[in-house]
């Protein structure tokens, strides 16, 4: 799990991480994951859990990854047969959820029979090497296996939350990845997102494509943002596709004045001034959120929790209000819910601030 993790930069999940409440983890290899990987140890296919997470894949068209240990020994017809006797599926609960012995037995004969990529451990007493080896050939069939996905489970959602600031600051460039290690797992595993830093690539026209597909967009402004002609495209393409803004405002950041819409900005921009102006005005009424990595950890985790609401959210009600105020030209000082919050602390002590969208920030 750590060795994918580290080299996909994806949440992995992994069902021990949640053997308490079966509705999550069912769903959770239903609708939230690209493929699952089975690994196949002596007892994997006796196990409860186990059985019914490889009947749901295959009812859900999940395409499965079978990682093989030298342990394991495929079953034999007798116990195809006689599964009642191998796994446990009643007092596990498993029939509630659709789990029968029927069904387990003819997914078990198509995880035998069918031709399921399978990857077995290479012998030696090298664990670490054995499991680098696994992850390197699991990479290496990502790209597939996440094609195959898309062929099988099509889908309206818009499954990826973007991570913007610029790429010449090496401290804005650190607090995007902090934010990022931050949010990936809660939005895989509670709401079926991924994230993802939109400076790991550096062709810009794969910019406007990653947002045509993009569930939220996550703009972290800096000291450069106003200098750096991607980072504004990023943020001006955001407001006119129609995303979800996060508005995200980082240590040194100052909000523009007229000059830059009247002199900086159209030595800087190459296309319609008056059109990215219009946007980026709009952009800067959002209501922003503080994120320093100077603060605290727990102070981070706040602020964290704090754009993930925004992110969840995503509100048609938000949209609108953007594009209204897209088509006005006045400029209304920008509010850090943060700061307020924590100015409220130092007067009033521990408080709860709600704002018009529900959002409590604790």
């Amino acid at each position: 799990k750590m060795m994918l993790q580290r080299a996909t930069r994806k949440p992995v999940f992994i069902d021990s991480d949640n053997l308490q409440n079966l509705d999550t983890l069912f769903d959770v290899v239903r609708a939230k994951v690209e493929y699952l990987i089975v690994l196949l140890t002596t007892d994997t296919l006796f196990r409860p859990w186990c059985a019914g997470e490889i009947v749901t894949a295959f009812a859900s068209q999940v395409p499965l990854l079978m990682v093989r240990c030298s342990s394991f020994a495929d079953l034999t017809p007798h116990q195809l047969g006689n599964l009642e006797d191998l796994v446990d599926l009643v007092s596990t609960n498993m029939l509630q959820y659709g789990i029968t012995y029927e069904s387990l037995q003819d997914c078990y004969m198509r995880l035998q029979a069918e031709s399921i990529k399978c990857i077995d451990v290479p012998l030696g007493p090298d664990v670490l090497a054995k499991f680098t080896e696994v992850t390197k050939q699991l990479l290496s069939l990502q790209n597939q296996l996440v094609s195959e996905s898309a062929m099988t489970r099509s889908s309206t959602h818009r499954d990826e939350v973007l991570i913007s600031t610029v790429t010449n600051d090496d401290e804005a460039m650190a607090s995007a990845c902090i934010l990022f290690f931050k949010v990936q797992e809660e939005l895989f595993v509670t709401y079926a997102k991924s994230a993802r830093l939109m400076f790991d690539s550096s062709d810009t026209d794969d910019d406007e494509a990653a947002l045509e597909g993009a569930f939220a967009l996550v703009a972290m402004t800096s000291r450069g943002t106003l200098t750096t002609l991607r980072h504004l495209r990023t943020i001006v393409l955001g407001v006119e596709t129609g995303r979800n803004i996060i508005s995200v405002v980082l240590p040194g950041f100052t909000f523009p004045g007229e000059h830059f819409y009247s002199e900086a900005l159209p030595n800087l921009w190459p296309g319609d001034v008056e059109k990215a102006a219009t946007a980026l005005r709009s952009y800067f009424k959002l209501i922003a959120v503080d994120f320093s990595t100077h603060a605290s950890d727990v102070v981070l985790g706040t602020q964290s929790r704090t754009i993930m609401n925004r992110i969840h959210q995503g509100r048609k009600t938000d949209r609108e209000r953007l594009s209204q105020m897209a088509s006005t030209e006045s400029i209304t000082p920008v509010l850090s819910l943060f700061s307020f919050t924590e100015s409220f602390r130092k007067i009033r002590g521990s408080v709860k601030v709600d704002d018009e969208d529900d959002d409590v920030y604790n």
